[in-house]
């Protein structure tokens, strides 16, 4: 016997209906009832649903809920209520913010658009959640259901491009992109296939991750003939990476490497071989203007003086070594040669009025010409 057994067959389905009961009566079993506002258990006895829809809790749980009207202002409206051609509409104002826009642009769009064309878009409702969410739920899956229809019904080859890493909050990703020939375009393509959540990217994580994703999206692990990485050890190693293990699937599987990685590899390398000192110059030249404006407006006063006479000639900005930037050697060694003489006499000055360790090390360095010998040959080898 339930828990108001003795009330059995009490409760009536079309209470639900009644005004005062609408909304947030709802039947759990034959012999109990539910307040959705309050997440009780309730009698089902008219009298005693009537005495909870009067208690002060439940009143002030009711008044929190939005009303339908209210709902409407944020877009969220029943579905039956919007034409084919509203969906239409939103749906290409969604595609248009996500390939030449961002989602903040929305909250203030809609409001335009309404002001501009008041009679076509009266009923437009659509801010950035609700953007946000059309992307996601009906977009993207309509996109990535073609790409991979397009794949299957061409029966074409395909190769992965593959690279892990790990965001701000320090959650792993592994990101696929595929590379086939498209039977709709009529030309070889790139396309954005998906993210994978990854727990750790050891080999063997990597391999299963991809394999499942590969069965997930339909698509046939023996059409796969390549894949494109950035050099790291799990990725592509000899012995033990995720190219070797499915390499064990596809005998025939291709690797191809990132050449900008691997350029960058070949112009460490040869920095290497050349004074420390080189990259000590680089670096601490811009570090001694980057959050300055009072050293940068005495350089360029430097600058335009020693430059008079040529008004072809611009100054240059000063590029900083970034690590993750590739070959960004070539070009901060590019604009410290090129005012070379400028650079030389401001640090001159500096010295002279600041007296400072790091002007005086950088005016020495400055005025040692086996310096800009030594830079020199860096950019000849990175050219």
């Amino acid at each position: 016997m339930g828990k108001y057994g003795k009330y059995k067959k009490t409760y009536r389905k079309e209470w639900e209906s009644i005004p005062v009961f609408k909304g947030w009566l709802q039947q759990v079993d034959s012999d109990i009832a539910k307040c959705k506002y309050c997440n009780v258990e309730l009698r089902p006895h008219k009298t005693d649903l009537i005495k909870h829809s009067k208690t002060q809790q439940h009143i002030r749980k009711a008044s929190n809920v939005p009303s339908t009207s209210q709902l409407a202002r944020f877009g969220i409206v029943a579905e039956s209520s919007f034409s084919n051609d509203q969906k239409v509409r939103d749906l290409k104002l969604a595609t248009f913010v996500a390939v030449h826009s961002t989602l903040n642009t929305m909250d203030h769009l809609c409001d335009l658009l309404k002001d501009i064309g008041k009679s076509s878009f009266s009923d437009l409702r659509m801010h950035r959640t609700k953007c946000t969410q059309v992307i996601r739920k009906v977009l993207a899956p309509s996109i990535i259901k073609d790409i991979i229809d397009d794949i299957n019904n061409s029966n074409a080859h395909y190769s992965l491009i593959l690279d892990e890493s790990t965001d701000i909050s320090v959650n792993k990703y592994l990101c696929v992109c595929v590379r086939y020939y498209s039977a709709v375009k009529q030309s070889i393509t790139t396309e954005y296939l998906g993210i994978i959540s990854m727990i750790t990217c050891r080999a063997e994580d990597l391999y299963e991750a991809v394999i499942s994703f590969i069965k997930n999206n339909n698509l046939e692990i023996s059409k796969l003939i390549g894949i494109g990485t950035d050099g790291a050890n799990n990725l592509c190693g000899k012995h033990n990476s995720l190219y070797t293990l499915l390499k064990k699937e596809v005998p025939n599987l291709q690797l191809i490497k990132c050449i900008c990685h691997s350029l960058h590899l070949c112009a460490q390398k040869s920095c290497d071989e050349l004074p420390a000192n080189v990259e000590f110059l680089v670096r601490e030249t811009y570090n001694w203007f980057n959050l300055s404006v009072v050293r940068q407006n005495d350089y360029k006063e430097i600058y335009n003086l020693l430059n008079a006479g040529e008004e072809n000639r611009r100054q240059r900005k000063l590029v900083s070594i970034a690590p993750t930037r590739w070959l960004s050697r070539y070009n901060a060694i590019e604009a410290i040669l090129e005012q070379w003489l400028e650079l030389k006499t401001h640090f001159t000055t500096a010295n002279n009025r600041e007296k400072c360790y790091a002007a005086r090390q950088l005016e020495s360095m400055y005025k040692d010409h086996s310096n800009y010998v030594h830079i020199f040959n860096v950019s000849k080898t990175n050219t």
